[in-house]
């Protein structure tokens, strides 16, 4: 938590947000945007400034992202204007001032920088990323409290990938990290990792893995751009590649 995504201009505005809906899943795919679990079916299409509160930005384009239930539940109305915002962590850039789009921060791009996930133990918890600002901890747990992450089956979830994930970092370990991997074996990593959502827990445990075996910072970078920055809809490029140093 949280994938940094960038959303394009949609070509033509809708005037009911549910319309968003399939733009959206293209743009940025259908994963909750806080939590990573996938969503299937119609697409939940979520409101960072609460639509009850701020009617104004109920059809713009800026304040539209992908929530699962569970974070759509807990979040209810605790963002009920744009000033609200700055308490959070948020894994879009959201426009300046424009026909109503509310502004939230300008440096949120870098969201997936300020969380961490436990790679050991019996369930991938996530929590602030050790050694970030202080001001950014506090908004990354908070980010964490008010949406419940730690909580029910999207934890059990975000376990089943990070076991899935290790798994498959093993092999591509055997296989060298390097160019010659074969490339079976990278179509089903990106499959597998698509199909179970958490992006973040299959780069962090890559980086990891990687990290573990003395491979060079390029290169980590190549792969994990290659297998997961390139691969999922709407992923920031330039997607920061923190150390996973921190938790065990």
């Amino acid at each position: 938590m949280m994938r940094s995504v960038v959303k394009k201009d949609p070509r033509r505005e809708a005037f009911d947000y549910r319309f968003h809906a399939i733009t959206l899943a293209r743009q940025i795919g259908e994963y909750c945007s806080y939590c990573e679990i996938p969503v299937r079916g119609a697409l939940p299409v979520e409101h960072i400034i609460a639509k009850a509160d701020q009617s104004q930005f109920q059809n713009a384009w800026g304040n539209l992202l992908v929530a699962c239930n569970p974070c759509n539940s807990n979040k209810g109305t605790k963002i009920n204007q744009a000033s609200a915002a700055l308490r959070w962590i948020w894994p879009v850039m959201l426009p300046a001032p424009a026909q109503g789009d509310p502004v939230i921060w300008p440096d949120n791009q870098f969201s997936y920088d300020c969380f961490a996930y436990r790679l050991g133990g019996n369930q991938c918890e996530v929590s602030s990323r050790p050694g970030i600002d202080a001001g950014l901890a506090t908004r990354a747990n908070r980010t964490i409290a008010d949406l419940k992450l730690n909580e029910d089956r999207r934890i059990e979830c975000r376990t089943a990938a990070r076991t899935a994930a290790t798994t498959m970092a093993r092999w591509l370990a055997f296989n060298g990290n390097d160019h010659n991997t074969p490339a079976c074996l990278k179509e089903e990593i990106v499959a597998t990792a698509k199909a179970m959502g958490f992006w973040s827990v299959w780069m962090t445990v890559f980086s990891r893995q990687m990290e573990g075996m003395g491979v060079s910072d390029l290169r980590r970078q190549e792969v994990l751009r290659e297998l997961f920055v390139q691969t999922f809809p709407g992923t920031y490029p330039d997607t920061a590649f923190p150390s996973t140093a921190g938790w065990p």
